[in-house]
């Protein structure tokens, strides 16, 4: 979802000035990362000025760029550079998603559409898991009236709700490996009844329309995060003001997250590499965001 470009020595976002930029995301994947690993607290001081950047690009260049959001956005997505490393990982698939429970989210990085293909930053998107039959049967909203109209696309594997292109849809498990690295995230704190809410809020979303401005006071269109701002408020996402808009980044979500800061905790990492995919720890997805982000 973000983007940024290096200007004099200085990280800017260009995500707001246009879908192309703006749905650019992560940066290219090495199968190891550096060793050795700088220690925690270094890692913890570099994720907590994560992101950051000056926005000074002209308004006007923003809005040129923006007029063209509802075409540029998924032609953008659509070109496919490669293959995304994940994406026929049938044990990175199994090691992510197995385990996975319902409000998990699931931030993906990926530099296999042309619209990931550029840029700094390394998480582009995100989405929450609502889970199969079983698990929303045993959370008591399997025959919720926002749920049932979706039993057979349940049935039929999907097991996500994503705000992206073409508007807030339920995806499958293809749909979610669509990446080159992905983390799942656990909602900690969330009582049965608060779930069961979140969930059922969630499947109010689907339908709606994509928010190719990714500004937050838009409420009639959702961009990715924002649809998980929507429905868990009490996760205390990041949201920062960039062009007079807020927003949120899925990157900044995920340092935030690292740092404790959000009611998000880290579950699993998966990164894969044009040889395979490996598990790795907090620490080395720390690594690839601050690489991602110099």
């Amino acid at each position: 979802m973000g983007f940024a470009m290096k200007k004099s020595g200085k990280l800017h976002r260009w995500a707001v000035m246009g879908p192309l930029l703006l749905a650019i995301g992560c940066a290219r994947l090495s199968e190891a990362p550096p060793e050795p690993l700088p220690d925690d607290a270094t890692l913890r001081a570099g994720l907590a000025r994560c992101c950051a950047g000056a926005d000074t690009y002209p308004l006007p260049v923003v809005q040129v760029v923006e007029s063209a959001a509802s075409s540029i956005v998924p032609v953008s997505r659509a070109i496919m550079v490669r293959a995304p490393y994940l994406q026929d990982q049938p044990g990175a698939r199994a090691r992510l998603l197995d385990g996975a429970q319902p409000l998990d989210m699931v931030l993906i990085a990926n530099r296999a559409h042309l619209s990931g293909a550029v840029g700094v930053g390394y998480f582009g998107h995100s989405l929450l898991i609502v889970g199969d039959e079983a698990q929303l049967r045993a959370l008591g909203v399997w025959d919720d009236p926002a749920v049932v109209p979706f039993h057979d696309r349940i049935r039929a594997g999907g097991l996500a709700i994503e705000a992206i292109e073409g508007g807030v849809h339920l995806a499958n498990a293809d749909q979610v490996m669509d990446s080159d690295a992905s983390a799942l995230l656990r909602p900690s704190g969330l009582s049965t009844a608060r779930k069961r809410a979140a969930i059922v809020a969630l499947f109010r979303e689907i339908g709606k329309p994509f928010d190719v401005h990714f500004d937050l006071a838009t409420e009639e269109a959702l961009f990715c995060t924002e649809l998980i701002d929507r429905v868990l408020p009490e996760a205390n996402l990041p949201i920062t003001t960039a062009y007079g808009r807020k927003v949120i980044w899925p990157d900044e979500v995920a340092a935030a997250s690292l740092l404790g800061r959000t009611g998000f905790r880290l579950q699993t990492y998966v990164e894969g590499s044009p040889t395979g995919w490996r598990e790795a720890g907090w620490q080395e997805m720390a690594v690839k965001m601050l690489a991602a982000w110099q």
